[in-house]
């Protein structure tokens, strides 16, 4: 009896790490469709320029072309149909753009979009010297937020997708699922 307790004790083991393998795999996975998803999606928004402030030479980026740009880009790399980004679904972005868009100051100002709603920005410079050009910005995942830092040196497009939580079916022992948050910037540099 004894051999047969501990071999299905040993089985039982086994299966357990196969599941869990399993669903790592998955998981990796999971974040390189999401990476490459991120760089699609900043690059494709990249492309949408204000066409006047462009024929003068300033770089603006057009947020309502980019805005849609990256959420047909998410639709269809993690294949999510009609998916309507409301904030409240399981796929959320932010969009951050950082350009030669300057406001009534005559500062540069960029802007943030999240799930298609414009929801503010901030003051920033490009980088001169060691002490500009550094952007501290965060994205809150509904658990705490994730800090980033970036130098800013050309006009810059910041795409963060939070594709929710992974699925682990070993859940109990890991605890909380990681959340699925990946994070690419493009940037448009002058050929001189």
């Amino acid at each position: 009896m004894k051999p047969f307790i501990v071999g299905l004790a040993i089985i039982i083991l086994f299966l357990f790490l196969l599941v869990f393998w399993q669903d790592h795999l998955n998981y990796r996975i999971d974040r390189q469709v999401l990476k490459y998803c991120a760089e699609e999606a900043s690059s494709s928004a990249m492309l949408y320029f204000r066409p006047d402030e462009f024929n003068t030479g300033i770089k603006v980026f057009d947020e309502n072309e980019g805005k849609k740009a990256i959420e047909q880009v998410i639709r269809y790399w993690l294949k999510l149909g009609d998916y309507e980004f409301d904030g409240i679904g399981k796929v959320s972005y932010t969009a951050y753009f950082f350009d030669d868009y300057t406001d009534s100051s005559g500062k540069l100002y960029y802007r943030v979009i999240k799930d298609g709603q414009l929801i503010g920005g901030d003051y920033f410079k490009y980088k001169s010297s060691m002490s500009d050009g550094i952007v501290e910005y965060e994205f809150d995942d509904g658990n705490g937020k994730f800090k980033y830092k970036k130098y800013i040196t050309h006009p810059t497009i910041v795409v963060t997708i939070n594709a929710g939580k992974a699925y682990f079916r070993s859940s109990f022992i890991l605890g909380e699922e990681p959340e699925l948050v990946r994070s690419a910037a493009y940037e448009y540099f002058n050929k001189k």
